[in-house]
């Protein structure tokens, strides 16, 4: 009876040992993990677009589609519902389907949406001479919404995925997450500020305010720069493999 008693002591010593030395060694290997400055700025760099995106379309493409585009207001708040929901349905979508898609499950989707979310943000600034006063026009600018939506929810998710992934420390993602944070705000407000001093900053040769042309030239040069951040994720982060 001792001997079985001491044996089952022993085992639990070595046991209560064994975990000690995983978690010790766990604990060593989060402490190693050294995500460069690099890293952390191509990172915040990376989720820049999505944010100008999200805050230029929030503050201006109500009074876009009702003033410049000619929708009416009924029209206008059926595109901005429709895309919304369409947002909340896309997101835990692509995320669903980002954790099941082979490697690299992240970089493949926010390199697959990078160009069409520069295309269709810059598509829906602009009044093609074709849809003016027809009744096709709502239709047009609710489908290039939902695309641009859904590129932009295969960026953003992704990219917010990558926080979790890149490290296992809890001090070193939260570090992630404040470079993200400090990037999308700053981007974020200096694209709205900008947007509106370009939207006024061209005259028809009657001297009113181009805001056609104005919105045109802003979704050009901001949907051409929203295509690079993405592009730095892909090609400066490696993206780690998943756990098994």
């Amino acid at each position: 009876m001792d001997v079985i008693e001491v044996d089952t002591e022993k085992t639990k010593l070595t046991e209560k040992k064994t975990s000690d030395e995983k978690n010790e060694e766990e604990y060593s290997y989060i402490e190693e993990e050294n995500i460069s400055l690099f890293t952390k700025i191509i990172y915040g760099f990376g989720g820049s677009g999505v944010q100008m995106s999200g805050l230029i379309i929030a503050f201006f493409l109500q009074p876009y589609l009702l003033e410049v585009a000619k929708l009416t207001p009924f029209a206008v708040g059926n595109i901005l519902l429709i895309g919304n929901l369409w947002d909340a349905i896309s997101d835990p979508t692509i995320g669903f389907m980002s954790d099941y898609s082979p490697y690299p499950r992240r970089m493949s989707f926010i390199a697959g949406a990078a160009i069409p979310f520069g295309y269709f943000y810059f598509l829906l600034w602009v009044v093609p001479s074709q849809l003016e006063d027809n009744a096709f026009a709502p239709f047009y600018y609710g489908i290039v919404f939902i695309i641009q939506q859904t590129s932009k929810t295969c960026i953003h998710v992704p990219h917010s995925a990558l926080t979790a992934e890149l490290t296992r420390s809890y001090d070193k993602r939260t570090s992630l997450a404040t470079y993200k944070w400090i990037f999308a705000l700053a981007f974020g407000v200096l694209a709205t500020t900008a947007m509106g001093f370009i939207t006024e900053a061209f005259t028809t040769s009657n001297g009113e305010t181009d805001y056609k042309k104005g919105y045109a030239v802003s979704s050009m040069i901001f949907g051409s720069y929203m295509i690079f951040p993405s592009l730095a994720i892909v090609l400066f982060i490696k993206e780690p493999f998943p756990d098994p």
